[in-house]
């Protein structure tokens, strides 16, 4: 069956073609998708600037996968996920949104080649889920690269919940993020969550985050603010801070190799609500990554 416009694009953007859908073609989508577009907020600052005029939090799919070619854009979990989840529709998968925590929209995939066994996927959490995770029948899951590891495990208070563990240098972060596989819900659900995403006291309305897998290279990038980090597959991190914005668009388009993400505008709607990313400031724990 002949794909919508959009589909196309998007399949186009991630290097692959269209299959019949089996596990092996979702894992390709996976690990492409990580490879290729970023998990950022540079899109959601500038989807903020021009919200009086679009008119929206979550753009349609043709905008989406326009601005995947003419922006470079990526996002964050509400648009990446819930374009992806139409996206696996098209191809025929069996897909579904998934709650997860009271912050973040996973995906739910019935297994194509055993149905009635749900598979985790998310390429919209900063996490590196190369692959969907049978989580229900393989409890020593584990997602790794670099300094990230995530752990999709049975919660032991809830039971038939499940509870995301993320690691970060081998260090569980504090984040309640559960989730019940028996419930699922469409984008609708979620209207009023991303709208409240868009609050100036959230978490990616106060910084600059960019993150990309760079597989062919071994290697994850990652910009938070000013600080550029190299993480290879071991976990050996280099850290470069970075003094100015033509620093950052340097990286960009040298390291990221993204030369149309508007990171400088992204820098202006910042500065524009009293941030400034170059600001020196204390350190504190990370638990963007």
């Amino acid at each position: 069956m002949k794909l919508p416009t959009w589909a196309e694009s998007y399949l186009h953007k991630i290097h692959l073609k269209q299959e019949e859908p089996s596990f092996q073609f979702l894992q390709k989508i996976c690990r492409n998708h990580l490879s290729t577009i970023p998990f950022e907020n540079i899109s959601k600052l500038i989807y903020y600037r021009e919200y009086s005029r679009n008119n929206f939090y979550i753009p349609p799919l043709d905008i989406v996968t326009l601005h995947l070619h003419t922006m470079q854009f990526g996002g964050t979990c509400y648009v990446l996920n819930s374009t992806l989840q139409q996206l696996l529709l098209e191809l025929g998968f069996k897909a579904k949104l998934l709650p997860v925590g009271k912050t973040h929209i996973g995906i739910l995939v019935d297994h194509p080649d055993d149905p009635g066994i749900p598979l985790y996927v998310d390429c919209a959490s900063g996490a590196p889920f190369f692959e969907p995770v049978d989580f229900t029948r393989n409890p020593d899951n584990c997602s790794e690269y670099a300094d990230i590891s995530v752990h999709l495990v049975a919660d032991t208070k809830n039971p038939g919940r499940y509870v995301y563990n993320r690691y970060v240098k081998n260090q569980l972060l504090e984040q309640d993020w559960t989730f019940d596989p028996t419930v699922t819900k469409n984008l609708i659900y979620f209207i009023d969550t991303v709208a409240k995403s868009f609050d100036l006291d959230r978490k990616f309305m106060s910084l600059l985050f960019i993150q990309l897998f760079q597989l062919d290279q071994h290697r994850k990038l990652t910009i938070h603010n000013n600080e550029f980090s190299i993480a290879d597959e071991s976990g050996k991190e280099q850290l470069i801070s970075l003094s100015n914005t033509k620093e950052v668009e340097e990286v960009i388009q040298e390291e990221f190799k993204m030369p149309k993400l508007p990171v400088r505008e992204a820098i202006e709607v910042l500065a524009g609500l009293g941030i400034d990313i170059f600001k020196k400031v204390e350190k504190v724990k990370n638990n963007l990554v």
